[in-house]
This record gives structure tokens, sequence and C-alpha cells, in this order.
């Protein structure tokens, strides 16, 4: 953050532990600027640009989420059937 040129230097920019996720640990960046007075989305893009480019440079990657399917055994039963066949049958 102190490397965004309209981050104030006082208050230094500061960094708090939030809370530890299921897979992930939450910290919140709290940075003063007159910029997030009239352009706070640009702000907040540059900062968390700032962020990534920091995280890559440090070899630090962003999983994505990952979900397990879980099959449980059991036995299906196939059947072919001809479509002539099955508007018969109905």
């Amino acid at each position: 953050a102190r490397e965004h040129p309209a981050a104030l230097s006082n208050p230094e920019p500061s960094v708090f532990l939030e809370k530890f996720g299921d897979s992930t640990i939450d910290f919140q960046l709290v940075v003063w600027s007159q910029e997030m007075s009239y352009r706070p989305s640009r702000f907040k893009s540059d900062l968390n640009f700032l962020i990534e480019k920091h995280l890559r440079e440090a070899g630090i990657e962003i999983p994505n989420p990952q979900r397990d399917l879980h099959i449980r055994s059991g036995v299906l039963k196939v059947q072919n059937v001809d479509a002539a066949q099955d508007r018969h049958a109905q």
C-alpha cells in the first residue's frame, strides 16, 4: 500500500488478521487516501493489483476451491431401449 502514490503516510497503512476461514486466512488492509473520496473503486483496484503482483513475485498462489465428489458403491441398472420400441410401450 505504501507504493501507491495516493496512499497517505500519516497515518500509515495497517494490516489486521481478521480470521481463519475453511481454506483462507483473511486480512484487512486499512489505507488512508484522499483518492477514496472521489475514486474509491479505482483506488481499491490499484491496491488489489499491487497485492496480487507482490504475491506472484513471492511465489504465492491463490488456489481455487476444491470440491470432492464421492460416489457411493452400488449397482445401476443400464438397459438399451430402441426408440421405436419405447414409443410403442407408451
